[in-house]
């Protein structure tokens, strides 16, 4: 009687210890044969094994080594419309930035674009191959600073545009009637504030928006001024 109970104990751990085995074996070991070249490629979460290597399954794409859902983000290029990429989704911006600004998810504010620098004097984000006060200009020199414009359009059958200045404000005579427009200021991805006989509307480049039976848009392409050193005679 002794015996058999060993004897079963002894069964009892081979069945034992080959189940744990079969658990713990890659999904490739139980499947396929040792000369495939998937046998022990061990992939990552969404990912399967071609001919030796992960790739992404069906439905997911490469995001900087990890495969996520085909249609998230894996960056702020990604998204469209101001959107930054956070968590694999886009998702809106919590605050409109200035112009050569974006929003930085790390520090939760905005920070300069690449290729920009802060200029203090100025309290904007400036080109970096510009100047920011006079101290960077040589002697006898003196820096203009930048400016910034863009070109407004108001139109019914015909095209009546104005190019206007950050804080300038243009007048349309259309059918016997008035339009005063003000150019409060340009943020971010090149959008334009503006002021419509006094109402505020946000202009996205190339895209028109109705108004009063008109399409009032900014054409794309904002025109910067200034940002270069100066002789002081001029």
């Amino acid at each position: 009687m002794k015996y058999l109970i060993i004897a079963l104990a002894l069964i009892s751990a081979v069945i034992i210890a080959g189940c744990t085995s079969d658990l713990n074996a890659s999904p490739y070991t139980k499947k396929l044969p040792t000369d495939n070249p998937c046998y022990s490629v061990n992939c990552v979460a969404n990912q399967e094994c071609v001919d030796g290597s992960c790739i992404c399954e069906q439905g997911f794409k490469d995001c900087n080594g990890a495969c996520i859902a085909a249609d998230g983000c894996c960056s702020n290029s990604d998204c469209t419309g101001g959107k930054l990429c956070q968590d694999g989704k886009c998702k809106a911006s919590p605050q409109t930035c200035e112009f050569n600004q974006h929003w930085d998810l790390e520090y939760e504010e905005c920070s300069c674009d690449e290729g920009t620098k802060y200029c203090s004097s100025q309290n904007a984000c400036i080109s970096s191959k510009n100047c920011c006060a006079h101290i960077d200009c040589g002697r006898g020199e003196r820096c203009v600073p930048q400016g910034l414009g863009t070109r407004i359009c108001l139109n019914d059958d015909n095209k009546h545009c104005k190019a206007l200045i950050e804080g300038m404000t243009g007048s349309w005579f259309i059918n016997n009637s008035r339009f005063d427009i003000t150019v409060k200021n340009i943020i971010e991805q090149e959008k334009v504030r503006v002021l419509v006989n006094e109402t505020e509307e946000i202009l996205v480049p190339g895209i028109d928006i109705p108004y009063l039976g008109y399409r009032l848009y900014a054409e794309e392409g904002i025109t910067v001024a200034g940002g270069r050193c100066e002789s002081d005679d001029r």
